[in-house]
């Protein structure tokens, strides 16, 4: 896979994940609680990074490659709180409204024992996998799980200036460039739309409680449809759809 493919690829996710992003403002009712407030601003940014990560993987540009990785954690970060904090069953209202005071996350008791403490993200994801299937079409659940599981730290250095940024670069000739492994990248922006839609399906069901408006499906579906086929020679060509 060359740029101009994977950037062929990107612009096609970035228009879903913009349709998305509209889609999701036909749906907001006029009053919403505390806690809906908090689910809309963090589930609606997670989708905000999907299109700008996608926005720049489709620039055909390889010295956007970093900058659109770094979005890719904060995306994750973003949609595990938004599900945390839309879930009754996973936060109370008073915890929703220390975080909103303090901008601080409850704490739990760790698995292992020991005193309460914030989770690590990898905790709040897999306290969040059990929803998956409820509100993501069934293809899609092994996308959104994946990126579940990817190495957190590593993203976590990207984001910050950490070490494991030198890592990330490889010298083509004199050219210093970020991960020129673009079917990698492609697999990025695939996890980061599988995302998007988990959080559209979540702010529709359980924020707004309100279905999906039909008026926002021909065209959707109509990139999808463009989305798969692409999706489907990358992957007839290299012979793998995971990390």
């Amino acid at each position: 896979m060359n740029s101009s493919e994977m950037a062929a690829i990107a612009r096609v996710v970035n228009a879903i994940a913009r349709d998305i992003r509209v889609a999701i403002d036909k749906l907001a009712p006029d009053a919403l609680s505390r806690r809906q407030r908090l689910s809309r601003a963090l589930l609606t940014s997670s989708i905000e990074h999907s299109v700008a990560l996608t926005h720049l993987l489709a620039q055909h540009d390889p010295y956007y490659g970093y900058p659109a990785v770094t979005l890719f954690r904060p995306q994750i970060e973003a949609l595990a709180r938004g599900v945390f904090f839309t879930l009754p069953t996973a936060s109370s209202d008073e915890e929703v409204e220390s975080f909103l005071e303090t901008d601080k996350m409850p704490k739990r008791l760790p698995a292992d024992g020991g005193k309460p403490r914030t989770q690590h993200l990898s905790e709040l994801l897999d306290s969040t996998r059990g929803v998956l299937k409820h509100f993501l079409p069934a293809a899609l659940v092994p996308f959104v799980d994946q990126a579940y599981s990817y190495d957190l730290d590593t993203y976590n250095g990207f984001v910050h200036g950490g070490s494991k940024v030198e890592v990330g670069y490889a010298c083509i000739g004199r050219r210093l460039l970020f991960s020129p492994d673009f079917y990698q990248l492609m697999n990025i922006a695939r996890h980061s739309l599988a995302q998007a839609h988990f959080a559209e399906g979540v702010l529709s069901a359980l924020v707004y409680q309100l279905e999906m408006p039909t008026d926002v499906a021909p065209d959707r579906n109509r990139l999808i449809a463009e989305y798969e086929v692409l999706i489907r020679q990358a992957d007839t060509h290299f012979g793998s759809t995971s990390l």
